[in-house]
């Protein structure tokens, strides 16, 4: 999980709008996967704590999107939120 939530991040800030747009379809089941992923865990490790941190940053880089102009983006957050 945490190999994927650090590619993801750097994709998220690809200037290629389709990719952004990939990755913020993939962020709402990676999300949901991350809470199993923590809730599922005998004990929380530091790997997953800063996995969660990163997917929060993730959201919170999205949640600053929905003040652009293109529709696409205002779409595909909503299902992330």
């Amino acid at each position: 999980m945490a190999k994927i939530i650090g590619n993801l991040n750097i994709l998220l800030n690809d200037e290629n709008v389709n990719i952004r747009k990939k990755v913020m379809l993939s962020l709402s089941g990676i999300y949901r996967a991350a809470i199993k992923w923590i809730i599922n865990a005998k004990i929380v490790t530091e790997v997953m704590e800063a996995t969660w941190r990163y997917l929060s940053q993730m959201k919170g880089e999205t949640v600053k999107l929905l003040d652009d102009d293109n529709d696409g983006f205002v779409g595909e957050l909503s299902q992330l939120l």
